[in-house]
């Protein structure tokens, strides 16, 4: 399971939902390659509460994603699936949201994952604390960074 912004894309301190802020972040490349070479899925888990802030909508969201996956396609990485929580915890209270863990919740259940034989890598301590209450292993790296150990983390 991997956070989107700061982690795929690199985190510029704001939303990122327009075409120019989808910039990938290439220090995660090593990781993703590593992963799938040992069976992982990937799976996009993401927090986008600007959504419910009116800054941007879905689509924007979708255009997003989208770009995502041509780019690390060139790469020959493929991602399984996104899930995005819309919701903003200044305007309103959900499951759904980090650190809560509805979507890492629904990504196990739809794909048919065990949750102790899974990672999440995140940038924010609310990546690990939604994982680590299903019993993930959780790695928090610093923005636009990566694990620095992948062996030892896969």
């Amino acid at each position: 399971f991997l956070d989107r912004d700061g982690v795929l894309i690199l985190e510029r301190g704001d939303y990122n939902y327009q075409k120019e802020h989808a910039q990938i972040n290439t220090n995660i490349l090593p990781l993703l390659k590593k992963a799938i070479e040992k069976g992982y899925k990937l799976i996009v888990i993401t927090n986008q509460g600007g959504i419910e802030k009116k800054r941007y909508g879905q689509k924007e969201v979708e255009m997003i994603h989208n770009l995502i996956r041509l780019e690390f396609d060139k790469e020959h990485i493929k991602f399984d699936d996104f899930f995005y929580c819309v919701h903003h915890s200044s305007l309103s209270q959900c499951l759904c949201r980090k650190p809560d863990s509805l979507m890492l919740e629904k990504a196990l259940y739809l794909h048919q994952i065990d949750p102790l034989l899974s990672r999440m890598i995140g940038d924010k301590l609310t990546d690990v604390q939604a994982a680590e209450k299903l019993g993930i292993k959780a790695e928090q790296i610093p923005p636009n960074k990566t694990v620095a150990c992948v062996d030892s983390f896969l």
